[in-house]
């Protein structure tokens, strides 16, 4: 577990580096605030007592994600090369099938850093924020927060709508059962439960992830009406609302666009081949 000054000295780089840069770095806070982030590994250099140099490798089930950070005024002297050369000797000894490098669209710094390693390009991610608008959310669907017997659906959600391998699906759900502010809910359907949608919270903030409803029950305005419910309830709530969408996943960022959310950062994914 990191200590509180610890998550401090993420965060104060975190601003810096975005400030100097311009972008929005994507770091999974949620896993690092965890009481037990069993998922997560992190490299860091310190200068003094300043953390100048931060890399975190995130594990989702067999595929490893890699993001992280240097101080603007300690860069080209070797700092993240340093600690990717010491990521990537652990990430050979566990047993992960993918290894996907994160960087800001707009990022130069990160962009070059992986024009010097091997790895090829895989997809991008919008992260889109809610701009209020009138919803009229349709009584297709019923949400309620998820039961514990229904980790089942949950994972079957995840093989099925996201094409999760069964095994990982399977991990996610014990890891998210242990993650602080977070609410899953049951999306139902004429008193059937057929889809999940879960969100993160902090005071200001509520980020949607795993929204899903099964193949089958696609297309009927389900998940367009459970989406709405959720807006009603956190918008009443004051909180600005976030997700993260994958950009060719077409159907659902235009279902995304229709209910008021609008991209405001991207981030690319690269698969390290080293």
């Amino acid at each position: 577990m990191l200590s509180k000054i610890e998550l401090e000295k993420i965060n104060d780089l975190k601003q810096t580096a975005e400030a100097f840069d311009g972008v929005q770095l994507k770091l999974n806070e949620d896993w690092l605030e965890m009481d037990n982030p069993g998922g997560v590994k992190v490299f860091r250099t310190l200068d003094k007592e300043m953390l100048v140099g931060f890399l975190g490798v995130y594990a989702f089930g067999s595929t490893a994600e890699v993001c992280g950070m240097v101080h603007p005024d300690f860069r080209r002297k070797g700092i993240f090369s340093g600690l990717f050369k010491e990521a990537a000797i652990y990430m050979r000894e566990q047993p992960y099938k993918e290894i996907l490098l994160n960087s800001p669209t707009g990022s130069a710094s990160g962009k070059g850093f992986l024009s010097g390693i091997p790895c090829t390009y895989k997809f991008s991610e919008y992260q889109m924020k809610w701009h209020p608008q009138e919803l009229n959310p349709s009584s297709q669907a019923s949400v309620r927060k998820a039961l514990p017997e229904e980790s089942g659906l949950r994972i079957r959600l995840d093989v099925e709508a996201f094409n999760v391998p069964r095994e990982d699906a399977e991990e996610h759900e014990k890891r998210h059962s242990t993650e602080k502010n977070q609410t899953s809910y049951s999306i139902e359907h004429e008193g059937t439960a057929v889809g999940k949608i879960r969100i993160i919270k902090s005071e200001t903030e509520a980020w949607i992830y795993g929204f899903a409803t099964l193949p089958e029950y696609q297309g009927k305005g389900i998940g367009r009406s459970a989406l709405q419910q959720i807006l009603q309830k956190e918008a009443d709530k004051g909180r600005d609302i976030h997700l993260e969408v994958q950009a060719d996943n077409l159907h659902t960022l235009e279902l995304y666009k229709s209910c008021g959310f609008k991209n405001y950062h991207s981030q690319d994914y690269y698969e390290y081949q080293g």
